[in-house]
């Protein structure tokens, strides 16, 4: 808790220190959420159990901001309470330094990576964002960005010290990243590459081109996995490891208006496996403990070929309507999540989001994958 608490109570006494206030935002949650879970007999023993299980959540979310000349500090952070007890996560918590053309930002962020709405798949070192709910806040990493605007190109280095082992502890290694920038015309191009030794390197490039129609992205990069790279270590074999093969996205967006946006995206995984591979993969859970570590390299976009479509509609600036699909076109599986989002006072609103999975119950993959069959969730929000 110590260690949780230590970038917002620096932020705070950094703010406390200046007698400008600083913007902030609160926002409370109480959520329901109803769940149906498939059973399925995976490997040897193991059954993963089924029916009906519900939660009830509280939640708290903090976002503060605050301009001090050419500095700039920015915090978020939540606090959740359910049958498990307390928990708490900072988003981030950084502060952006100009001068110039020069930028410079240090602490805990989310720093820009590719164009993919869904997939990013050039980002290699930071938290994958959710391909189901692409607008949402994603935890950032510890690390310093330097930037230096130029009207020839943009170039940007990033220094992130990261946890190797993936398991939410402190930091212990340090990877590198760099990015070039260029606007061409209504195109933004992009070039960069990441580096963490015996882990992962890559090299990508993204454009999003306005098209006038739609706008265009695209994003692609050459990536080399370790035999011991985080996340993929429990489905990676090891004749693969140092193969350089390719991850792609190829998308198309339109903002139709204020308040209605369309997009739709492929992708492929050129380190996914084929179902072959993956009940192989599967066939390694014998109880709860090997189920949570395999799972964790199974149920993130394992497989080779996705693609994905989603809107966003607003009517009368009070309701709003998301729906986001995803395919799986190497086992047919498919996920379906709108949402609709009710919201009569700038202090207060409701939400009913709705997941269903049409993943094969009747095999370890269909069940591996995400034996969540359907969840419901009602929320009620109070805005400050």
């Amino acid at each position: 808790m110590k260690r949780v608490l230590l970038l917002p109570a620096v932020f705070l006494l950094v703010s406390g220190l200046y007698a400008a206030d600083y913007d902030m935002s609160l926002e409370l949650e109480s959520s329901y959420l109803r769940g149906y879970y498939r059973q399925a007999l995976i490997s040897g023993p193991y059954v993963i159990p089924g029916g009906p299980a519900s939660a009830v959540e509280q939640k708290a979310e903090l976002t503060l901001t605050k301009e001090l000349d050419d500095i700039k500090l920015n915090f978020n952070g939540k606090i959740k309470l359910n049958e498990n007890g307390v928990s708490t996560v900072i988003n981030y918590a950084y502060a952006v330094l100009s001068n110039g053309p020069f930028t410079a930002s240090f602490g805990k962020q989310r720093v820009r990576w590719g164009t993919g709405y869904m997939w990013n798949p050039s980002d290699v070192l930071q938290l994958p964002k959710n391909a189901l709910d692409p607008e949402g806040t994603v935890e950032g990493t510890y690390s310093a960005r330097f930037e230096y605007s130029d009207e020839f190109f943009t170039p940007s280095v990033i220094v992130s010290a990261v946890s190797a082992d993936d398991e939410g502890e402190l930091p212990n290694t340090v990877s590198y990243a760099f990015q070039l920038y260029k606007l061409v015309g209504t195109a933004d191009i992009f070039i960069n590459g990441a580096y963490l030794k015996d882990y992962v390197e890559s090299i990508g490039a993204a454009i999003s081109w306005d098209a006038d129609i739609f706008v265009v992205n695209l994003e692609g990069a050459a990536i080399r996995y370790r035999s011991n790279a985080p996340n993929i270590m429990y489905v990676l074999k090891p004749s693969d490891s140092g193969k350089i093969l390719p991850g792609i996205t190829a998308g198309l967006s339109k903002r139709l208006s204020d308040s209605f946006f369309i997009s739709a995206e492929y992708y492929y995984n050129g380190w996914g496996l084929n179902n072959a591979d993956y009940a192989e993969a599967a066939a390694q859970v014998q109880d709860i403990d090997s189920y949570m570590s395999v799972s964790r390299g199974l149920m993130a976009w394992p497989k080779r070929n996705y693609a994905g479509a989603s809107l966003s509609y607003t009517w009368l600036d009070t309701i709003t309507l998301t729906a986001t699909g995803i395919y799986g076109a190497d086992d047919g599986a498919f996920y379906a999540f709108p949402a609709l989002a009710w919201n009569p006072s700038e202090n207060y609103g409701f939400t009913a989001e709705f997941l269903y999975n049409f993943c094969d119950s009747r095999s370890a993959q269909g069940v591996l994958l995400n034996p969540v069959r359907s969840v419901l969730n009602l929320k009620f929000n109070a805005y400050f």
